[in-house]
């Protein structure tokens, strides 16, 4: 083949290898619209049935869209009640609201009854800023907008509006395996208020045609006044009719809370506690899943029951605050097996333009309930919508064994999950808030955490110095004999490690003691135990530090400090949010400049002095390892709550000190000799903790190695001698 017509050939392949990716990616680019309605995520057409299994494929019912006349949502003939086409009778709307903002330690939440459900969760004593705080402590009036916003309506697109899909609202029904649509701009619910301040929504469900319709089903929900931070909600199904009827209802679970404002990270979870079928509640974080995760995957079942699990509790958190659902104090057991028999999560693209445009629909399925003619149901649950405190939460949990306190949970997530433990970060905030019980201000409760801290870690440190030290000096005695050895033995590398080895063990230079950075390692765990607590911890929102004191001399025109669980704001403090390439600020911080110059006059104190005994690209590497410290972490930290900051800055000025303390103890101590082993103990052992005994035990250490060396050579000596069998 000619070479011109090779490269038409090859010229040829290209453009239709081009032409095909081409396609693919304009018909990739011409996606269906976003998510399904929500009675196609969840709504299941189930045979008749009591209780449907686990097992048995569940298929979705046909797609109903919510309509805008009443014509066309009953345009379906009906001719008995064997197979008739339900729908919701049409009430007139309105809205109420249980509880107030004006009183303390609780919450007002606002009914929408065309869903029969929540719209808005405001909180009275928890403010959107810290200033609004203070302002509402000097006795300024606030306007409502100032309170909290806990919770609202999900924004559900349509192709030519969007709805406000209340949560905890009955959204759809399924009678006899059939969908009735209880959501759309058909108003579907009224309610009312009686003299207890008890809001009731109700919605009757009609089947036959237009002319003769009759009343088959009445929902009456049932919302109490708030108890704190909880409250009661309560479901009566009756069967209106002549017929047995078995009815399965689908809710809008707690799906999501608003993101916080000063935010470093995206903490919005969703998570359950189960009841397993020995009856015990199992960790939460079997199921938990991170809001961004859910939002941006497909719409999929979060949960299924399996092998006699049931959910005990479900969940919406963000940083500081729950939306949860539990059973009501009438429950023989920590179970919502009637009001949760199946959770689905439907990812919902919205078109707000806002931070939020993916958000999550999480919808329960309850169990099928069947009613003979004329019977009716009643089934509970208790609300908590509140903040994420350990002790309130117990307080509020209605059953035994319900530990709902497991709802808290101390994790940043994804790859420090497994290293955050959650004993030790309630440990520390619990000796936190020890320390604040005493000295009554958070920061300071801090700084006494940073020095308890360091002195249980002072014994190591101080050895581990003094051991890098002596370390130093050895090595710089034997710095001849290196380069001597690296001279003789310049091309057997195997060679001159042995060599080296001998030398080190004739001179008594132990390369353990060259683990100086030990005492950091120990404060890994602390410090990620810390990141965690003080970001999550709800104690620390809108504390100031130091007793407010650099607001109190400015007139509250200084935010430096003015909230730990915020950035410091040493320099300004925005109006908004901005967002900074990966870094969302609320201002310009101090702290983490400070941090980096701290770091790195500790690097100064805490290296030891060349030994002399590395190459060039090792001690440039190491010098490249001290300035990505003193760098990265200021850099990563530099939108991290000021709490965390804080403790840092503490914690590494205090080992300045510390270092300076111990080298000049080390400068009058000798540390060309090993120190003289401890009188033996009770059993008569020796002491095991010396410097000498640690150069002892490395002696020990090669020489075991050469002799096992020494045996495996003679060993394959023997091999290459033997004759080979015939």
């Amino acid at each position: 083949m000619e070479q011109s017509t090779r490269r038409k050939l090859v010229t040829a392949a290209v453009l239709a290898v081009a032409t095909s990716l081409l396609a693919l990616f304009i018909a990739g680019g011409q996606k269906a619209p976003t998510g399904p309605t929500p009675i196609e995520a969840v709504s299941e057409a189930q045979p008749s049935s009591v209780e449907p299994s686990v097992q048995e494929s569940v298929e979705p019912s046909s797609p109903t869209a919510p309509t805008n006349t009443l014509e066309a949502a009953t345009a379906v003939s009906v001719e008995s009640l064997v197979k008739p086409a339900y729908r919701p009778g049409v009430n007139a709307q309105s809205a109420f609201q249980i509880g107030s903002l004006e009183d303390s330690g609780t919450a007002r939440v606002t009914l929408d009854a065309g869903g029969g459900g929540v719209v808005e969760i405001r909180l009275s004593d928890e403010y959107e800023k810290a200033s609004d705080l203070r302002a509402a402590e000097a006795g300024e009036d606030l306007p409502e907008e100032a309170h909290y916003l806990l919770a609202e309506a999900i924004r559900y697109p349509l192709p030519s509006t969007e709805i406000l899909l209340p949560q905890l609202s009955v959204f759809e029904l399924q009678l006899n395996g059939s969908p009735v649509p209880l959501w759309g701009e058909i108003p579907a619910w009224s309610s009312s208020r009686d003299e207890q301040g008890v809001v009731t929504a109700v919605a009757t469900i009609e089947a036959g045609p237009k002319d003769a319709r009759v009343p088959v089903l009445r929902i009456t929900r049932s919302f109490y006044p708030l108890d704190g931070y909880h409250f009661d909600v309560e479901t009566d199904i009756e069967n209106l009719s002549d017929q047995t009827l078995e009815v399965v209802l689908n809710t809008v679970a707690p799906s999501q809370l608003r993101v916080d404002a000063a935010r470093y990270m995206d903490r919005r979870t969703l998570r359950a506690g189960v009841l397993d079928a020995g009856a015990r509640v199992v960790r939460p974080s079997a199921i938990d899943k991170s809001r961004e995760s859910l939002a941006g995957g497909e719409a999929a079942d979060f949960w299924m029951p399996n092998q006699g699990s049931n959910i005990a509790w479900l969940a919406a958190t963000n940083r500081y605050f729950a939306l949860a659902m539990m059973p009501a104090e009438t429950a023989t057991r920590p179970s919502l097996e009637d009001q949760v028999r199946r959770i689905r999560v439907t990812p919902i693209a919205t078109n707000n333009g806002g931070e939020d445009e993916q958000q999550i629909l999480v919808t329960a399925r309850t169990s099928a309930t069947r009613l003979e003619a004329g019977q009716n149901r009643i089934t509970s649950f208790r609300i908590w919508a509140g903040p994420q405190d350990r002790s309130q939460l117990l307080e509020a949990s209605t059953v035994q064994g319900l530990q709902l306190d497991r709802l808290v949970v101390y994790s940043m997530g994804g790859f420090c999950t497994f290293c955050t433990f959650q004993w030790l970060a309630s440990l520390l905030l619990s000796y936190l808030g020890a320390l604040h019980g005493i000295v009554g201000d958070w920061a300071v409760a801090i700084v006494f955490l940073v020095v308890t801290v360091r002195l249980l870690l002072h014994p190591i440190v101080r050895r581990s110095q003094i051991n890098m030290q002596r370390f130093s000096r050895r090595m710089a005695k034997v710095k001849p004999e290196m380069d001597a050895l690296q001279k003789r033995y310049a091309g057997d590398a195997k060679r001159l490690q042995q060599e080296q080895a001998r030398l080190f063990r004739e001179k008594g230079v132990n390369p353990l003691h060259m683990l100086g950075c030990l005492p950091m390692f120990l404060q890994t765990p602390v410090w990620i135990a810390l990141y965690a607590g003080l970001y999550l911890a709800v104690e620390m929102r809108h504390e100031p530090a130091f007793f407010g004191m650099f607001q109190s001399m400015t007139g509250d025109a200084w935010g430096f400090l003015a909230d730990l669980s915020d950035q410091d704001h040493m320099f300004a403090t925005f109006s908004e949010p901005v967002q900074v390439l990966l870094f969302r600020l609320t201002g310009i911080n101090g702290l983490p400049l400070m941090m980096g110059l701290i770091f790195y006059l500790q690097q100064k104190y805490m290296t030891p002095p060349a030994t002399g005994t590395q190459t060039p690209e090792q001690e440039q590497m190491q010098k490249i390892m001290r300035w990505m410290l003193v760098i990265t972490f200021p850099l990563f930290l530099y939108g991290a709550p000021s709490g965390l900051t804080l403790y840092i800055v503490t914690s590494s000025t205090i080992g300045i000190l510390e270092s300076r303390w111990i080298r000049k103890k080390v400068d009058t101590m000798d540390l060309d000799s090993d120190p003289p082993p401890k009188p033996a103990g009770p059993r008569g052992g020796g002491n095991a903790g010396g410097s000498g005994d640690q150069s002892r035990a490395y002696s020990r250490a090669m020489s075991r190695y050469e002799r096992r060396r020494d045996t495996r050579k003679k060993q394959d000596g023997r091999e290459t001698k033997r004759p080979p069998r015939r």
